[in-house]
């Protein structure tokens, strides 16, 4: 008996600062080296395409299909309402006890893959008032 699995992952990122084509390549070479009997779809897009896609896939399958098994965004939003409309399968990974909880959805259906911040540090700054 032959197994044939399909994972389907989409990856939003700014593409003019990740080089896709490599990452993109280097991932899937990794992925099918330890999986060979899963063949893997990555597709790296914007974010801001990616979610509408992925709502507009499930509406024209009545809700049967989101179009993806795994989705990394670059912002949470969608995924609060993915998660209030039932559309999300709960999986905690091995280290979620490691994760801060102001980054994880209790339930386990999504968490954030990196935190990023932006602040300014006025003591750094030149005495002049900041623009507002």
């Amino acid at each position: 008996m032959t197994v044939c699995l399909f994972l389907s992952v989409i990856c939003g990122v700014k593409t003019d600062v990740l080089p896709v084509k490599a990452s993109q390549t280097s991932i899937t070479k990794a992925f099918r080296s330890r999986f060979p009997k899963i063949k893997l779809d990555l597709t790296v897009e914007l974010s801001k395409y990616w979610d509408s896609r992925i709502d507009r896939a499930y509406q024209i399958s009545d809700g049967q299909d989101d179009g993806v098994d795994v989705a990394v965004l670059q912002s949470l939003q969608d995924f609060h309402r993915w998660k209030a409309e039932g559309r999300l399968l709960p999986y905690r990974v091995a280290s979620w006890n490691d994760i801060y909880p102001e980054f994880i959805d209790r339930d386990g259906t999504y968490t954030g893959l990196y935190i990023c911040e932006f602040f300014v540090l006025p003591l750094l700054l030149s005495p002049t008032p900041i623009p507002s």
